[in-house]
């Protein structure tokens, strides 16, 4: 997260959004404003993604996407709603301990990113043709 986080000093603003598919949003009854927290995360998604890509530790991207899936089955398992995980999914980006706001705003990226990669939350209604 902090290679993240120091990333997003270099260039977070610079971006514009990018459009999270409003179905997904939908589909997952995502609430408005973790909506838009996941829709500004996305200024970061270029960061995350090169810093995925261009870290040493060529698993690095099938890990992450592996933790966070599993974190998310495990929320949704218990029953919490899609705003107490997306809650819980930046709790856990920040190993549980409050974050500095570079820190928070890197892990909302990463949770960003991970929304739109289609590792966490649905893409379409279980048993519904898309």
């Amino acid at each position: 997260m902090n290679s993240v986080a120091t990333a997003f000093s270099l260039k977070y603003l610079a971006d514009t959004t990018r459009p999270v598919p409003a179905r997904k949003l939908e589909i997952n009854n995502i609430p408005a404003c973790h909506g838009a927290a996941i829709k500004n995360g996305l200024l970061g998604r270029d960061v995350v993604e090169s810093c995925v890509l261009e870290d040493a530790d060529a698993s690095l991207a099938t890990r992450l996407f592996a933790a966070f899936n599993d974190k998310y089955n495990e929320l949704r398992a218990q029953g919490f709603d899609p705003g107490e995980i997306v809650d819980k999914l930046m709790d856990f980006a920040l190993a549980g301990r409050a974050g500095t706001m570079p820190e928070m705003t890197a892990s909302m990226a990463v949770i960003a990113y991970l929304f739109e990669k289609c590792s966490i939350f649905e893409d379409e209604i279980p048993g519904v043709p898309s």
